[in-house]
């Protein structure tokens, strides 16, 4: 998924490079993506026992808002599958289940610190 996530990041600089997308239509992604990265380390720094089903869902709402707004940003630009394969990547790493992994598996514990 690494790999498919900077193959998206330069697809979307070069549609940036080609003019298809400018700074002043993207510019609203930035404080949604702030919003969503405070929740995140604020979550990231709860224990476990402090973890509340709300919040988690409240940044699944979140990721999912922006995957909307990025989706119909760049999607015209893209093809359909790859269109489909950057909505799934959001779906997965947006899922309450990936974000609950993260927060509460001992094996997520290198990559949580790494975050903090």
């Amino acid at each position: 998924n690494n790999e498919r996530i900077y193959r998206f990041a330069v697809k979307v600089k070069l549609m940036f490079d080609d003019g298809h997308l400018k700074k002043s239509t993207s510019m609203h992604l930035v404080d949604l993506i702030d919003h969503i990265l405070a929740k995140s380390v604020k979550l990231l720094k709860k224990a476990e026992k402090e973890l509340d089903k709300n919040n988690i869902l409240s940044l699944c709402n979140s990721v999912d808002r922006l995957r909307f707004e990025v989706v119909e940003l760049c999607g015209p630009y893209m093809q359909e599958k790859n269109k489909e394969k950057l909505d799934a990547l959001f779906r997965y790493y947006g899922s309450a289940k990936f974000i609950e992994f993260v927060l509460r598996d001992k094996k997520a514990e290198t990559e949580k610190n790494a975050i903090l």
